[in-house]
């Protein structure tokens, strides 16, 4: 058999397999040089291991490794000094990594203990970038399955080093012969195999143990980095809503799956469906088909500088005022590369990294790169001073283009004209008009052309919300009354096994706010009129009555009981993970690392260092007897006939030279001695004892190899016994 058929051939997959998982688990800290760089490597020595198996051996000479490391520093190097210094190390060590297999020598064990290390800090690290169950299920089969490559190799190994030539026992037959002294002779391979098949890899328990400890560990104790570690930040392509909205825009958002975000009320509240909604950005600015935010309430960097009143609102006691509070809750984020968040009405946050703004909205002072966790209290009753109308949002929302409109305005007039000049009588007029106009609501509503208003409410007549909303905003301005669309989310759907919402890209809605005395803003929402199953029940229970649908394969899971209920309990586990590793941010880290040492005295940490020392201790004796090689059973009963006759006598025959001496323990497993060989050997030694001695060889001999034998081997130890 050739070598290339030796080295383990399991373990070099698993190996390579890991690191294609290590690309999946680093993809947001690795350079595309890298990720290049490395799936070359694997798929060329996949293909020279197939191709040219006899040359295998040649890549880890000197000469590769030498040349991979140029390599490495040629493409990756450059680099690394723009993509922050935690992923700089990462690219480095995933890029040694991937040599150390690259370049194995696969006849020894010390490149697949590098490649468990460095692939357990691999996975370890990627926590800090993706924190989902997902992801560290990822991680967990990944170390384990380095494990079980390195158990792989080690066994190879040593079954490798006792199959040489070296360590061939000179006894090659394995037919049972009798000597002159009538004692049964056979060689001792089947002996040797068995010991084998029971051999243990070295160390393995303990770089197992290493290994996960230090993946916790590392878990634990691991700070939120600073910028000065991740920088720059990968980038990612935004999803969900954007801060400008053509009718059409939310229609295409709803139709995704994308999880956006999750809430949980605190207590047993569940508040009804009709009124989760979700507020993420404000438009203002209307060219006559895309409504847009205005400039003045982008949230940029720079106005962190600004004074608080220019910006934002200022929700301390004596500022806000009395609260009536509503309820509080808690947001899980799905990252979405904006600075916006969501919020429920009114609502406030203690987080310090999240502002409310003057158009009544939550963001955050940094952009949503990865998933967050705040919570937040939602209000009934606020200062009306606080969030009131300035002259220049009057002034803003009641903007509209010169141009179009022709049909619309006429529209506007002859509904003004019923509610009699009243701004709130208006608003109910219009909504009582789509309601009985025949409109219809749809998630594929046919493209607007030429003046969009106008076609819309006189030709078209199908629309999704956003289409709704802002004819409904433009006639409110017709009639210079403050009117503003607010994009975000409504409803949800339930999760009962964690009691909380999850809501997906799928509930992207579109309403109205408008102003009647120019100094509150009013909610109207011209889709409870159109679709009242919409905000009553849900995007999925309006669209059945049109036969439409978001997405036919979650439609399906959900159709099907048993399915949705797997979907349902798999998704609070990955919830209440969420949960726990966001939870436990830099602040609980430090609270815990400082309460473990303010309790620590030095008698407990005296203790705490003894009781680690023992059981590493402990653990070291027992790999070392797990790992002792056993005596077969022939050398069991020598070396019991061996110590039963040194204790027998007063040791004066051991005791004549000091060669004698020191051998005596090594005659009994010593494998090339026959049992006729063990027994002169014996009677040389004690020849007052030779009778005992040919005794005990031929019961031991005829116990190991004759077929009619009826002793056990209790019997054999108790007749040595009585010597």
């Amino acid at each position: 058999m050739s070598r290339f058929y030796r080295f383990p051939t399991l373990a070099l997959a698993i190996f390579g397999c890991n690191l294609i998982l290590c690309i999946v688990l680093l993809n947001e800290a690795l350079l595309w040089q890298t990720i290049t760089l490395a799936s070359l490597l694997l798929v060329f020595k996949t293909v020279f291991l197939s191709s040219a198996p006899a040359k295998v051996e040649s890549l880890h000479s000197n000469w590769i490794k030498n040349i991979g490391a140029i390599l490495l520093a040629l493409v990756v190097l450059p680099e690394l000094g723009s993509a922050g210094l935690l992923n700089s190390m990462v690219n480095l060590l995933f890029s040694g990594a991937v040599m150390w297999w690259f370049t194995a020598n696969h006849h020894r064990t010390a490149w697949g203990m590098q490649l468990l290390i460095g692939i357990t800090l691999l996975a370890s690290v990627s926590l800090i970038y993706q924190q989902s169950l997902e992801y560290a299920l990822l991680v967990f089969i990944t170390i384990s399955a380095s494990i079980v490559g390195l158990y792989q190799i080690q066994q190879f190994e040593y079954r490798a080093t006792n199959n040489s030539p070296n360590h061939v026992i000179n006894n090659s037959t394995n037919s049972l012969e009798k000597n002159d002294a009538g004692i049964f002779t056979s060689d001792s391979s089947s002996n040797t195999s068995k010991q084998e098949n029971a051999y243990l890899p070295p160390h393995f328990f303990t770089m197992t143990v290493v290994c996960l400890l230090g993946a916790t560990v590392m878990f634990v104790v691991m700070p939120s980095l600073s910028p000065f570690w991740k920088l720059p930040q990968q980038k990612v392509t935004p999803t969900g809503i954007s801060d400008s909205m053509t009718p059409g825009d939310i229609a295409n958002v709803a139709k995704s799956s994308r999880l956006a975000f999750r809430a949980e009320f605190s207590g047993d509240k569940k508040p009804p469906h009709a009124e989760l909604y979700w507020r993420v950005l404000t438009m203002e600015e209307f060219n006559g088909k895309t409504w847009r935010q205005s400039d003045s309430k982008k949230w940029t960097q720079n106005k962190q500088a600004k004074t608080l009143n220019s910006f934002l609102v200022n929700t301390s006691t004596q500022a806000w005022g009395e609260k009536a509070t509503l309820g509080n809750y808690s947001i899980v984020a799905e990252p979405n590369q904006q600075t916006w968040i969501y919020s429920l009405g009114t609502s406030t946050s203690d987080d310090s990294n999240i502002y409310l703004t003057l158009d009544n909205r939550l963001i955050r002072n940094t952009k949503v790169t990865q998933r967050i966790k705040y919570s937040a209290t939602q209000y009934s009753q606020y200062n009306k001073n606080a969030l009131a109308l300035t002259q220049e949002d009057i002034a803003n929302n009641v903007k509209l283009p010169s141009f179009g409109l022709s049909r619309t305005q006429v529209l506007s007039d002859e509904l003004w004209q019923q509610a009699k000049g009243d701004a709130e009588r208006y608003n109910r007029v219009i909504l009582e008009y789509l309601a009985t106009s025949g409109f219809q609501y749809s998630l594929s509503p046919p493209t607007l052309s030429g003046d969009h208003i106008d076609n819309f409410l006189f030709d078209v007549k199908v629309g999704f919300c956003a289409h709704f909303a802002s004819a409904h905003a433009v006639l409110l301005r017709l009639k210079n009354i403050p009117a503003r669309i607010v994009t975000g989310y409504h409803g949800g759907e339930y999760n009962p096994n964690g009691n909380y919402f999850n809501i997906y890209d799928s509930s992207a809605h579109a309403w109205v706010e408008f102003s009647s005395d120019n100094k509150q803003w009013q909610h109207a929402d011209p889709t409870s009129v159109v679709s009242p199953l919409r905000i009553s029940e849900g995007l999925e229970q309006a669209l059945n009555v049109f036969d439409e649908t978001t997405d036919s394969n979650l439609n399906i899971v959900k159709q099907t009981p048993w399915l949705n209920t797997l979907r349902q309990h798999l998704q609070s586990l990955d919830y209440y993970w969420t949960v726990f590793v966001l939870d436990f941010d830099q602040q609980k880290r430090d609270n815990l690392i400082s309460s473990l040492v303010a309790k620590l005295s030095f008698m407990k940490v005296a203790i705490l260092v003894v009781t680690i020392g023992v059981l590493l201790g402990s653990w070291y004796l027992f790999i070392i007897i797990k790992n002792k090689p056993k005596l077969p059973t022939s050398q069991k009963l020598l070396k019991r006939l061996y110590l039963r006759l040194a204790r027998s006598e007063s040791r004066t025959a051991l005791n004549k030279n000091a060669d004698t001496k020191g051998n005596y323990r090594n005659w009994y497993a010593n494998q090339n001695l026959t049992l006729a060989q063990h027994q002169v050997l014996l009677q040389s030694l004690y020849p007052h004892r030779s009778e005992d001695v040919v005794s005990i060889i031929k019961t031991i001999s005829i116990f190991l190899y004759s077929k009619n034998s009826s002793g056990s081997y209790k019997d054999v130890c108790n007749k040595i016994d009585l010597i």
